[in-house]
């Protein structure tokens, strides 16, 4: 597709997901099925882990429980017992280590069966400054924030690939998207998950593997004894965070196929300003987090299987302990008022700017659907078009221009078709054949000129005229219109994600005999400009 074209698709889709998005805000999301689903958690010893153990627990799922620490996990299945769990399995396993990783795996598998929810919960921090962190803390904290992932997304997505199911849970952080100050060990092994597991989503997407799903939980600090030591100067914006209230979430994010899970609703609002503003804004930003993590000089590795201790003297501000009950000066908001406001505000000059380009253009109607040559609407009722909703383009190599998609007309004869060409032919191909069957001229008159009936023109006099195309080839409609689809797949080019297709005489032809019949038209049109 034409680079002009694709960018504008890029951001109509983006504005309508946005769009989407705001509506599904106010309506109930709905929630799959898991009863049944073998569950995977790593780091279910203790914690958000054994919260997720627990509320998977009275969904009826099956349970896998995995942690280095094995009472931690006896205690974790007797909870979800009570919860409702059909069956509780677990396994003493480092996940930093991939040949225990790949070992308890295939136990798995023979005991318990494929894992349908895989969810990456292990993690640890050494809470020291970048200089003042042992070499052996920052591998340790790579191996398990960052590469156990690798190993665990290795044992169990094939056969989520296979049978085109299966959901993987990644608990990263808001570390993970923003850089904290006394935090970059940690902040740089949580980054590459996010982007791990966003690659990892893009990558089924592209095989087609649309049952896959992938979740990617950023949430602020929690209290548990992972994050002892940590303040927030800021409670109303950037309250620590109460482990049942981020479990609860979680499982929500995973019942309705979120993608991204950020807490509090304020990370979305802190983010995107990062993003979007200058590098000095960015850092401002930044700062918001940066002065949050205020670890002790005797601090060591603190993982969700830690023990609580008494946490030291925050650097920055007020410190302010961990309060389950306070929920800032607004009760029950249920959106961030700013981020609701941004997003009202972009819908609103989203309108603003479709109605000046109507105004400008004199019918608003034009905006959104289709005109032929004539002024007349593709699909309008009464009209000779109305079983005509889709614009055909003669030559689309003259109307590489984003102004087509708002209909400023194409400088080249364009009209009103019920289906987009599904095969590549060219008008002498289609000369040469129709006296044998009528069918090869009545398939290919309906993208020409309405009423146009001559099937013996002469070529040079039909492009004079522009009566029909000298080519078709294989479309798609997008935004009502017929657009050929060329790109690069795998390193061969394609249209309409295909290598091969049939012509008029529904004989195989490939991507590369449309090309060079397209340079070659497209030299014969020159020429016929010239004269």
């Amino acid at each position: 597709m034409n680079f002009i074209l694709e960018t504008l698709q890029v951001l109509l889709l983006s504005l309508w997901y946005n769009i989407e998005s705001f509506i599904y805000f106010f309506l109930p999301m709905k929630k799959k099925n898991v009863t049944g689903e073998v569950v995977l958690i790593t780091g279910s010893g203790s914690g958000i882990g054994r919260l997720m153990a627990q509320e998977f627990a009275a969904l009826g799922t099956v349970l896998v429980l995995w942690d280095i620490n094995q009472d931690g996990m006896k205690e974790t299945a007797r909870l979800a017992k009570e919860s409702g769990a059909s069956r509780v399995h677990y396994y003493v396993c480092d996940c930093s280590d991939k040949t225990e990783v790949y070992r308890v795996a295939d136990q798995v598998k023979r005991e318990v069966g494929d894992v349908g929810i895989l969810v990456n919960n292990a993690g640890i921090v050494t809470g020291k400054k970048f200089m003042d962190a042992p070499d052996s803390l920052i591998e340790k904290t790579v191996e398990v924030n960052t590469m156990a992932h690798f190993w665990m997304y290795k044992a169990f997505l094939p056969a989520m690939i296979a049978n085109n199911h299966g959901h993987l849970v990644s608990i990263a952080s808001s570390a993970g998207l923003i850089g904290v100050n006394g935090l970059a060990d940690y902040c740089a092994s949580k980054f590459a998950a996010v982007g791990f597991a966003e690659s990892v989503g893009l990558e089924m997407l592209a095989l087609g593997k649309d049952g896959v799903k992938t979740t990617i939980v950023c949430p602020y600090f929690i209290n548990t004894g992972m994050f002892d030591g940590c303040q927030t100067k800021w409670p109303t914006l950037l309250p620590i965070l109460d482990p049942k209230y981020v479990a609860k979430k979680i499982i929500h994010a995973v019942l309705t196929d979120q993608v991204f899970l950020l807490m509090p609703r304020s990370m979305y609002l802190i983010t995107a300003l990062k993003n979007s503003s200058s590098p000095s804004s960015s850092l401002s930003s930044s700062a918001m987090l940066s002065h949050r993590y205020s670890p002790s000089s005797s601090a060591a590795v603190q993982s969700e299987t830690s023990g609580s201790s008494v946490p030291p003297a925050a650097v920055y501000g007020v410190p302010h302990k961990f309060d389950p009950s306070f929920r800032g000066p607004v009760r029950r908001r249920s959106c961030t008022d700013v981020l609701c406001c941004l997003i009202f505000i972009i819908v609103i000059l989203a309108y603003v700017a479709l109605g000046i380009v109507a105004w400008l253009h004199g019918d608003p109607k034009k905006v959104l659907y289709p005109t032929d040559s004539y002024g007349q609407f593709c699909g309008q009722r009464g009209t000779i078009n109305e079983n005509k909703p889709i614009l055909f383009y003669s030559n689309i190599l003259k109307c590489t221009n984003p102004a087509i998609l708002i209909n400023l007309q194409c400088p080249t004869t364009q009209m009103c078709v019920s289906r987009c060409p599904d095969r590549f032919a060219t008008y002498t191909e289609m000369q040469l054949q129709h006296k044998l069957s009528r069918s090869y001229w009545d398939y290919y008159r309906q993208f020409c000129k309405p009423g146009f009936n001559n099937p013996d023109k002469p070529l040079s006099q039909v492009l004079r005229d522009e009566d029909c195309p000298s080519m078709i080839v294989p479309s798609r409609p997008f935004l009502q219109r017929c657009l050929p689809e060329f790109i690069t797949l795998n390193g061969s080019v394609t249209v309409a994600n295909r290598t091969r297709f049939k012509d008029a005489l529904e004989m195989p032809r490939s991507v590369t005999e449309l090309q060079h019949a397209a340079k070659g038209i497209t030299g014969l049109l020159t020429q016929r400009n010239s004269v």
